[in-house]
């Protein structure tokens, strides 16, 4: 399996356990009246998952069909999921 396919392969599955956990976050009700109530923060988690699944997918598919690009470093890569947590 190339590594196109594989990137493929687990965006879409990270979409669909991202719609999973949306749609049983949802049926949680809050158990005070001015409360967010318990789903709240999983569907924050599940909405972010599936943003950032569906960016990753895009950018698959937009990479031609051979290995992805090199990255510039283990450096780049760690600063920028520091950012992006950020």
């Amino acid at each position: 399996m190339t590594e196109k396919k594989k990137s493929l392969l687990i965006s879409v599955l990270f979409i669909a356990v991202g719609a999973l956990i949306l749609i049983l976050a949802s049926g949680l009700e809050a158990k005070m009246q001015n409360d967010v109530g318990s789903g709240f923060f999983p569907m924050v988690a599940a909405g972010c998952l599936i943003v950032f699944a569906a960016v990753k997918l895009v950018l698959t598919l937009r990479m031609p069909g051979g290995a992805p690009k090199e990255s510039g470093g283990d450096r780049k890569g760690g600063w920028m999921t520091v950012a992006l947590m950020g």
